[in-house]
């Protein structure tokens, strides 16, 4: 809670050598000053929208960036190729806890993805490690940074044009020894994209 969000920020872009577009979680403060917070605004990165929505509920803890369904129903976002949410979806095996089954995401959340065509990436709840399509969505979780908060996991999303449209490929890496790759697609069509905002 005490480190500078943005120093870290800037560490791992110094790490990666490339730009590093990002949204709070619900125990960062709501308004990280750092041009990479993506959170309720759109950045554009390799030609994709890139849109972000921080912090978490519908669940209230007294957490320092939370909200409430209306909320983020009411939230004008821009179009978007990403959204980046780090709550997930209501209702499916990317919101559901361990020991479960309790689903834990956002119905708002879900909402918007169900809207969409597009990629939705979230984390929170760091044990639903998994992907879900929802309308022209593909949503994929995945998972929690490291201790103290889970494994540590990374993904990597390719886009790659076709003629029929957009296809969306998805590597998630548990990086643990021993660790598994999980693989998800999806495919996006010139349909579906046209006046929706999608890529």
């Amino acid at each position: 809670m005490r480190m500078d969000i943005g120093s870290i920020v800037r560490q791992v872009e110094k790490a990666l050598s490339t730009r590093v577009l990002f949204v709070p979680g619900n125990h960062d403060p709501k308004d990280v000053a750092h041009p990479g917070n993506v959170d309720r605004r759109q950045r554009v990165l390799a030609g994709l929208r890139i849109v972000g929505l921080g912090g978490a509920g519908p669940d209230l803890f007294g957490l320092p960036y939370e909200w409430e369904e209306a909320e983020v129903d009411a939230l004008d976002l821009p179009p978007w190729d990403v959204l980046l949410s780090h709550c997930p979806p209501r209702e499916t095996a990317l919101d559901v806890l361990r020991g479960g089954p309790r689903h834990v995401g956002s119905a708002a959340v879900r909402r918007r993805a169900e809207r969409g065509h597009g990629l939705l990436v979230s984390g929170h709840i760091h044990e639903s490690v998994s992907a879900e399509v929802l309308g022209g969505t593909l949503c994929v979780n995945v998972g929690g940074l490291g201790e103290p908060h889970g494994k540590a996991q990374a993904a990597v999303a390719r886009f790659r044009e076709s003629p029929d449209g957009w296809q969306v490929r998805v590597q998630h890496r548990d990086l643990e020894p021993g660790g598994k790759t999980k693989r998800w697609s999806h495919a996006i069509s010139r349909a579906d994209s046209v006046g929706t905002g999608a890529l």
